[in-house]
């Protein structure tokens, strides 16, 4: 585990990957991903690529992840950064 990276999930519950930010600093663009058509939540609208964490993976591995499972973009479980947190819950 990095410096930046939060404590896997424990067993009582999901951390919820709130947003995968890919940042093009050169361009000024960040990429969203639009939802299909027949979405269940928010059909046709613009997001960050996101996701939950499994159980004991490390949310830095979880942004990994779902950014290669959405977009097939690849990148290191070390290099995702932890910008912030909006709500978290322990137990």
């Amino acid at each position: 585990m990095t410096e930046s990276a939060l404590p896997p999930a424990p067993d009582s519950h999901n951390l919820l990957v709130a947003a995968v930010i890919v940042h093009d600093q050169a361009k000024g663009q960040v990429l969203l991903l639009q939802r299909g058509p027949d979405a269940r939540f928010a059909p046709r609208h613009w997001n960050l690529p996101i996701g939950k964490a499994d159980k004991g993976e490390v949310v830095t591995a979880t942004a990994a992840r779902e950014l290669k499972e959405e977009t097939g973009l690849v990148v290191h479980p070390s290099e995702p950064k932890v910008a912030g947190i909006i709500h978290g819950g322990w137990g």
